[in-house]
Parts: C-alpha cells; structure tokens; sequence
C-alpha cells in the first residue's frame, strides 16, 4: 500500500516538473499539452548518442533476468516433485514395513 502511494506521489510530482518544464520560459505555452511539438533536446544539453544501443542493453538485461527467473522457478519445481516423490516413496516404505513387522507378530508360525 506504502509503496503504491509512494508511485503515485512520484508520477504525480514527474507530471507537474515536467508540465512545469514546458510551460516556462521561452516556450511559453499555457498548457502542456500544447508543448508536444517542442524539442526538448533543443535547450538543454543532452547527449543522446548512445540511447538506442543503452535501451538495446537494458531490454536484453530485462529478457535475461526475465529468463533466468523463470529457469530458477522450473528448477525449484522440479526439486519439489523429486522431494515430494522421494517423500511418497519412504513414507509408503515405512507403512509397508510397519505391516509386515505387525503381521509377523500376530502369526509368528507363518513367518
């Protein structure tokens, strides 16, 4: 709850810098959506050179944790059937012996 406030806190200040941004000198617009056509790279000094090789490189980040997190939760399943299968087997081990030991005590000349 704490961090879905704090979401809309930080989306709700990100608007108002940015309209804020756009509205002030020497753009003057009155309103921000009026401000879609300027270019913000025009006034301020931003070297975006390297932005579609940066995004390349995150979004292959994403994938590969993406990736990883999926190969770790199949694994993790995978250890949970063979616990659970091994767990099956001695507990039906355990009954079947149980049987055994209780049947040979009941008729001790069959044995």
């Amino acid at each position: 709850m704490f961090q879905m406030r704090t979401v809309f806190i930080q989306a709700k200040l990100e608007k108002n810098v940015i309209g804020d941004f756009v509205v002030e000198q020497p753009n003057r617009n009155k309103l921000c959506e009026e401000g879609q056509d300027y270019e913000i790279g025009q006034d301020i000094d931003v070297n975006a050179n390297n932005y579609f090789v940066q995004w390349q490189v995150t979004q292959f980040g994403i994938w590969f944790l993406w990736l990883t997190w999926l190969t770790l939760s199949v694994m993790a399943l995978v250890r949970l059937y063979r616990y659970h299968r091994i767990e099956s087997f001695t507990a039906s081990m355990n009954n079947e012996r149980e049987r055994l030991i209780s049947q040979v005590t009941q008729n001790p000349e069959t044995a």
